[in-house]
């Protein structure tokens, strides 16, 4: 997967782990056999699973499983259309109520003024700090920039998880500092 498809080590070990468990499930039968009876079986095991500490898995943990097996199963109807259809493999509602925490406006300007930008090192630092906190970067791509590739310019090109590129934007902010 990680040479195929170009997914991250973990991601790929994660999809391992989903397979090993649905094939130990499964058992010696031929993969032919795979039918929404299986499935629905593997399901309710997923339903009844626990993970390390103890806790029932999220719906998160257990569509990860599901999407693996989906996987698998459309690889696998590439050479035999008989193979059970992986759009019926039915994926659980996952709650969405988890909303993502953004720092304040004052708390981003907390955090530019620690540096002194009279200082070489404070201006840089403040300069990435912006371009951090206005463009929406991770913090691997923003590790990944040059400087010599975001000077002078209104955007530049990315490439984040799965080897996507996309466009990012400069605030005049960011533009300045830089």
């Amino acid at each position: 997967l990680t040479n195929v498809r170009s997914f991250s080590p973990c991601t790929a070990k994660a999809y391992k782990y989903s397979l090993l468990g649905f094939l130990s499930f499964f058992g010696d039968k031929n993969v032919s056999l795979i039918d929404k009876s299986s499935v629905e079986d593997f399901t309710a095991l997923l339903n009844n699973k626990t993970n390390s500490r103890g806790r029932k898995l999220s719906a998160k943990s257990k569509n990860l499983t599901l999407n693996a097996l989906r996987s698998f199963l459309s690889f696998l109807r590439l050479d035999d259309d008989k193979i059970f259809d992986p759009k019926k493999v039915l994926l659980l509602k996952v709650d969405m109520g988890k909303t993502v925490k953004v720092l304040s406006s004052a708390e981003s300007f907390s955090l530019l003024s620690v540096y002194d930008t009279s200082t070489i090192a404070g201006a840089r630092n403040q300069a990435i700090l912006l371009v951090f906190l206005t463009t929406g970067l991770r913090v691997s791509e923003l590790c990944e920039l040059k400087r010599d590739n975001v000077v002078g310019q209104d955007s530049f090109e990315v490439v984040g998880k799965g080897l996507k590129t996309r466009t990012v934007f400069l605030s005049n902010k960011a533009k300045t500092a830089i």
